[in-house]
């Protein structure tokens, strides 16, 4: 399902949900798969990013040699190809098909995909971007200001579309209600009629 959201959503995010939203239906358990993605998939993430500033604090401590520090900012520009590859797949999977998101945040998951998103920005992106103001790093491809930048972006734009797409939409509060815990997301007017201003 990520794969085709990727391939296809982009030029048509529309039909690429419909398609999407008709395998839900037509094999429910996918929702099940969705909820359970978020724990390896956050587990991932805070792992590479563990590995990053590792790597990072190496190549800013400048003890290696010029051979050993040019394979470690190869391996920094892997790190943000995956993370750019990872993040542009999931966003036009929650674009796509917003109950996923919805799904992501599962109360079973505590927010881990979110605080794997927060601790890549927060604490990965400022030690690659000081990375890219070492000389070395002028010689790597994937370890330029332009990567490190849009990397930075994609994960606001990724962050947002998971919160509006679980929050704000009528598929997002679907899904979570589908998923057995609809009261953060409920979106119904009689949870709202007992609400008035005085």
């Amino acid at each position: 399902m990520l794969d085709i959201a990727v391939l296809y959503g982009p030029g048509n995010a529309e039909l690429t949900g419909q398609l999407l939203g008709q395998l839900l239906q037509l094999q429910p358990r996918y929702a099940q798969d969705i909820v359970s993605l978020a724990e390896p998939l956050s587990g991932n993430l805070h792992e590479l990013a563990e590995n990053v500033k590792r790597l990072a604090d190496k190549v800013l401590k400048g003890k290696g040699s010029s051979e050993q520090t040019e394979q470690l900012l190869n391996e920094l520009a892997e790190a943000v190809r995956y993370f750019l590859d990872a993040f542009l797949t999931l966003q036009a999977f929650v674009e796509c098909l917003p109950q996923a998101a919805a799904l992501l945040l599962h109360p079973n998951n505590h927010g881990s995909v979110l605080l794997a998103l927060a601790v890549i920005y927060s604490s990965v992106v400022p030690a690659l971007q000081r990375i890219v103001q070492q000389p070395e790093a002028a010689t790597v491809q994937g370890l330029r200001s332009g990567p490190i930048q849009q990397l930075q972006q994609c994960i606001v734009s990724l962050v947002f579309q998971i919160v509006r797409s679980a929050f704000c939409t009528a598929a997002g509060a679907a899904a979570a209600a589908a998923a057995g815990d609809s009261a953060p997301y409920s979106t119904s007017s009689s949870s709202r009629q007992g609400t008035r201003l005085s």
